[in-house]
């Protein structure tokens, strides 16, 4: 009974700050952590029912979460966050393209050092 609790608050907190839409992939995840049960078959069918549940739930000042719904909201349209989110999904989603990032970035700070040390060996002369 205590994953409905936590599934039903989830679905209300995610209808309040509109931030979440329940796909599938949200369905497994939510499986896989024991927050829900699924007696529906496919996460299809259930990313479905939940869309439909939380399109009409009215939440009121006093709902018990709404100290973290409101950090969550801050957080969600904080661009910095947004930002760093974006980028990690899009260029770093991998351990290679991290891995390549930093290789080039090295590279890239080596060549400005070698070329102001070269340019200061070279004017040094005169």
């Amino acid at each position: 009974m205590d994953n409905v609790t936590v599934a039903t608050h989830t679905l209300l907190t995610t209808q309040h700050s509109s931030i979440i839409s329940y796909s599938p992939k949200d369905v497994k995840l939510l499986k896989r952590k024991g927050v829900i049960i699924n007696g529906l078959g496919d996460g299809e069918e259930v990313s479905n029912m939940f869309n439909k549940i939380v399109k009409n739930v009215y939440m009121s000042e006093d709902f018990r979460y709404s100290d973290l719904d409101e950090k969550v909201n801050d957080y969600y349209e904080n661009p910095w966050c947004k930002w760093k989110a974006k980028l990690k999904h899009d260029y770093f989603n991998t351990p290679w393209s991290t891995i390549a990032f930093s290789a080039t970035a090295v590279g890239v700070i080596c060549t400005i050092i070698e070329a102001v040390n070269s340019f200061k060996n070279d004017t040094g002369r005169l």
